[in-house]
């Protein structure tokens, strides 16, 4: 690959940052001050990205995210249909970090709590910007609406294979943590910012069930067997938001919340429920554990916004830091 404004560096095998498992992923220093970034290939025979490229530059564009730095077309390469495009850095995902973890021998899942808060934190912000357009102003800690006319964003992957860290700066204890693959992600419309079929294979073990009555629940599996997969999967803020508390849920318990088919039918009653909460080890704090078991109420309207979680995490993080031992160190 021949950038000109980017040195090619070498192949890495980096997956999720919006290009398939089998594209080619680079490390690539950009010649104007030698920052290193990723980059991928792809086909734009179209002229797509001249059309909405500055606007996918300015949409992805939040601490939280895995940035679109740069759209750069390759003149020397299929007579300049071969586009690269230029992403933040990130060395590892939670997927590897939690598959590490898991192999180490340990006889439980010890993955710190900070980390968890640190993910729950990180994450949420990137949801709250997605959903709503708000930014936090470090400066003065506050929320600003980056676009007042700003239409919804679903991204549709969120796993720990599509959560990524960068390296450690300073005296933090953990990279930036930010969220990638954006490739079923969606710009909606309407209030409710759901959409009515979510893509095949959306979320995998951390996509959010839907409530249906034991009623119901019989006559999708008699009369529309076909039907299972679209009624009883969510595609919403709401099961973003389950799908993220899913994902704290795995790095407190050891796997996702919901061991089953993706077939299958999760009836209207508490009992998962008190399951969640009662399966997550007392080690971690009741703040923690509590913000988990509400991201992951069956009901979709009893479950906190990314926007009501700020708030909470912010309170929760502040009272376990007062409390615990453990370092957690993030220079903003």
């Amino acid at each position: 690959m021949s950038l000109s404004k980017y040195e090619h560096l070498e192949e890495v095998r980096i997956e999720g940052l919006g290009a398939p498992p089998s594209e080619a992923v680079s490390l690539t220093r950009r010649r104007s001050d030698g920052k290193v970034f990723l980059a991928t290939g792809v086909e734009d025979g179209i002229g797509l990205l001249d059309r909405v490229g500055e606007q996918l530059k300015r949409l992805l564009s939040h601490p939280n995210l895995v940035c679109l730095i740069d759209i750069v077309r390759d003149s020397e390469a299929l007579g300049g249909c071969k586009d690269s495009l230029v992403w933040d850095r990130c060395d590892t995902n939670l997927g590897k970090v939690l598959s590490q973890v898991q192999t180490s021998g340990e006889e439980e899942l010890a993955v710190p709590e900070s980390l968890c808060w640190h993910v729950l934190s990180g994450i949420n912000q990137a949801l709250q910007y997605l959903h709503t357009g708000q930014k936090r102003a470090y400066l003065w800690g506050q929320q600003m609406v980056v676009d007042d006319d700003w239409q919804g964003v679903l991204c549709a992957s969120i796993s720990p294979t599509t959560i990524y860290f960068t390296s450690p700066k300073g005296r933090d204890t953990y990279g930036t943590v930010k969220l990638g693959c954006f490739k079923d992600a969606v710009v909606t419309s309407g209030a409710s910012m759901q959409v009515r079929h979510p893509p095949l294979g959306h979320g995998g073990e951390y996509k959010a069930p839907v409530a249906v009555s034991p009623l119901m629940q019989e006559r999708i599996i008699v009369n529309k067997p076909q039907e299972i997969r679209k009624r009883t999967h969510d595609w919403s803020p709401a099961a973003e938001v389950w799908s993220l508390g899913a994902v704290v849920y795995h790095m407190m318990v050891g796997h996702p919340p919901l061991e089953r088919d993706m077939t299958s039918i999760i009836p209207c009653d508490n009992k998962s429920l008190h399951y969640y909460i009662d399966a997550i080890p007392n080690r971690y704090s009741n703040e923690l554990r509590t913000l988990v078991y509400e991201m992951l109420h069956i009901s979709r309207k009893r479950r906190p916004t990314a926007q009501e979680l700020t708030t909470r995490i912010g309170a929760g993080l502040s009272f376990w830091r007062d409390k615990t031992d453990e370092e957690y160190i993030v220079e903003e």
